[in-house]
């Protein structure tokens, strides 16, 4: 792993909630705009942005327009730019809150891979509890009004998880019931009655 050295600013990707896509570029233009950002060679380009497209299983759309693209796809794209520049840090701010629930899944299971595959190191923000579980090795709980971090949550849940796995829903729940007891509200009772 890269150390960053005194002085020096860490190279960062970002992928938004919303793709962020150029809709006048192709896929390969858009990514090619952070590389010629970043110094890069253009000789070079092609190389790079064909891994990344491979790696997230969307190379057949290097020549497309982002308006051809599904939700998915788009998000796809947007998290091969942030690789495609070296990062040492990838930050996500809720990439996949705007997709249906079959497909954020899916993602959430690619960038598994792509996290395994690029040793990267991702820093994921999330409203969903489940998905924190679910992606992190720690979780950070912050609190509203002020924001200030309440709780630090390592997750011991082994690799690979299943998304359903009692062992997710049981942290989930865990955190759930401290997050309303840190806001003052009481956790619904339950009485077996229904």
């Amino acid at each position: 792993r890269d150390e960053i050295k005194k002085g020096e600013e860490p190279r960062l990707g970002y992928v938004f909630q919303d793709h962020r896509l150029l809709p006048w570029r192709t896929v390969a233009q858009n990514i090619s705009l952070v590389l010629k950002a970043a110094g890069v060679p253009d000789a070079d380009h092609e190389e790079i942005i064909r891994h990344y497209l491979r790696m997230l299983h969307i190379e057949q759309f290097y020549d497309s327009w982002p308006l051809n693209l599904s939700g998915g796809q788009r998000q796809r794209v947007s998290i091969a730019r942030a690789l495609a520049v070296d990062p040492l840090y990838v930050l996500m701010d809720e990439p996949f809150s705007t997709l249906d629930e079959v497909t954020a899944r899916t993602m959430r299971q690619e960038l598994l891979e792509v996290w395994s595959e690029s040793g990267k190191t991702i820093i994921f923000v999330t409203h969903s509890i489940r998905e924190a579980v679910f992606l992190a090795d720690r979780i950070f709980g912050l609190t509203t009004n002020p924001g200030r971090l309440y709780r630090t949550i390592d997750v011991d849940i082994p690799r690979i998880r299943d998304y359903e796995d009692l062992e997710i829903a049981q942290l989930e729940a865990e955190i759930i019931a401290d997050l309303l007891e840190e806001w003052g509200q009481a956790a619904p009772a339950r009485d077996g009655a229904g």
